[in-house]
């Protein structure tokens, strides 16, 4: 009787979740932006944050040149990417503001 009774409960569930359509009104507003480093080669080799900007960091990656953002991550912008390059360390001189 336990087992009937789970099989019913669990089948509305089910069958709901089933007919849900995705479509682009699932997503609303979102759109693309840059990730970072992420997409280019996953491989993070260096970070450098900005003291008198604690939104603003440097990343350096394994295989996608050098990214910056300046809203603590939510999006990236590469420095440079016209060439790939490996960068192993980064460095923000902290008395030159930009």
């Amino acid at each position: 009787m336990k087992k009937l009774l789970t099989a019913l409960l669990c089948v509305p569930a089910t069958l709901s979740m089933a007919q849900t359509k995705i479509n682009s009104a699932t997503f609303g507003m979102m759109e693309a932006r840059w990730l970072g480093p992420g997409t280019m080669s996953g491989r993070i080799t260096a970070i450098q944050g900005v003291n008198n900007e604690p939104k603003t960091i440097y990343i350096g990656t394994a295989g996608g040149g050098v990214w910056k953002t300046t809203n603590s991550g939510a999006s990236f912008k590469p420095i440079f990417d016209k060439y790939c390059q490996s960068i192993g360390a980064v460095a923000v001189d902290q008395k030159i503001r930009k």
